[in-house]
């Protein structure tokens, strides 16, 4: 009867031990998922008082496409973190993830709104040089004195 005993210990210990260890693993698994959920640097605006043609033209091509790409990127891997952990997410977590979701979203639209406000400068400060050379290029006509 002892060694019967005995044996049911031990074969519920090894049972409590790989449960453990499982939860434990899994646990493990979601904490290093949500560390890769990196936020993505914040882009460069140029002046658009200040900046070149080229300047303007790099940072449309980056919002456009890498900070754009990085920013879904950053979304979809809280989504999947909340869908790994599934209910056994607490308010916590959850409250964090739509707070990063939340902020990776009003970032992007706040660096989209300022290049398009740069833009615009840029284009004004444009039409003004354009304007300013005509002026200083163009001679002025005089009509010939007419004599009386």
């Amino acid at each position: 009867y002892y060694l019967m005993n005995k044996f049911k210990a031990e074969s519920m210990t090894r049972a409590a031990i790989k449960y453990l260890s499982g939860v434990f693993f899994f646990l493990a698994s979601i904490s290093a998922g949500f560390a890769n959920c990196e936020m993505p640097k914040n882009p460069i605006i140029p002046d658009g008082k200040k900046a070149t043609k080229a300047e303007m033209v790099k940072a449309i091509k980056f919002i456009k496409t890498d900070y754009q790409m990085d920013i879904s990127a950053f979304q979809n891997c809280i989504q999947n973190e909340q869908a790994t952990v599934g209910e056994y997410a607490t308010q916590e977590q959850k409250d964090k993830w739509t707070s990063l979701f939340n902020h990776a979203f009003d970032l992007q639209s706040f660096f989209v709104s300022k290049l398009n406000k740069e833009i615009r400068v840029f284009k004004k400060v444009q039409e003004k040089k354009i304007i300013s050379k005509k002026e200083t290029t163009t001679p002025k006509k005089t009509l010939p004195k007419k004599e009386p």
